[in-house]
């Protein structure tokens, strides 16, 4: 997994199961040289004892966020199916709720709140929380308890405004002529904030 990039809209701060720390391959000052994964014992229930910190590096409030959790051990994702899923935190402003393939309507949970998160402000989301959505679907070729791997993936993120950020994409708005989709900004805008680390970023 990945701290994240200069244009990043958020950054994964750290991870800690059981209280922990634990050294998962976050990017270090050097982008190239991230820092290393280091294995460490755990029970069964270490999925449900992880929290994922998020760092919104921009001056906008974060409203929504879509974090993948991938299992390596379930499949290689080529000839085999992987196991992915989407931590889903928050609730999409009403200006980006359409289907980007039909410009439909989405269905949006109406107990859904904004996440709000500040610019400048963490946020710890606790995978145990969604352990049972994990844990839910048929066919997977082992069961939760014998997982020993995570890879997490950067999330998409959409701004309180409508604006998104994705890792691969960059910054979009909304695009009002096709509802659910967006119109990709210049490669290098950057919505404010600041462009080096995070003062709370953890030494090693």
């Amino acid at each position: 997994m990945g701290g994240g990039g200069r244009l990043s809209a958020v950054w994964l701060q750290k991870i800690t199961v059981g209280g922990h720390e634990i050294q998962c391959g976050l990017s270090g000052p050097d982008p190239e040289e991230p820092y290393p994964v280091v294995p460490f014992e755990a029970g069964e229930d270490w999925l449900k004892d992880m929290w994922i910190y998020i760092y919104n590096r921009t001056e906008k409030k974060i409203a929504w966020l879509d974090m993948s959790l991938a299992f390596p051990e379930t499949g290689n994702g080529r000839t085999e199916p992987q196991w992915i899923y989407h931590m889903v935190a928050g609730r999409v402003p009403a200006v980006d709720a359409f289907s980007g393939r039909t410009g439909e309507p989405m269905r949006i949970d109406p107990n859904s709140v904004p996440l709000s998160l500040l610019p400048h402000r963490e946020l710890a989301l606790h995978v145990g929380d969604y352990i049972k959505q994990i844990e839910s679907p048929v066919g997977k070729p082992i069961p939760v308890s014998q997982i020993t791997q995570c890879v997490i993936r950067m999330p998409r993120v959409i701004f309180e405004d409508g604006m998104q950020w994705e890792m691969d994409k960059g910054y979009g708005v909304p695009d009002p002529e096709h509802p659910g989709r967006f119109k990709p900004l210049d490669p290098n805008y950057y919505p404010g904030g600041i462009m080096g680390r995070p003062p709370q970023r953890p030494q090693r």
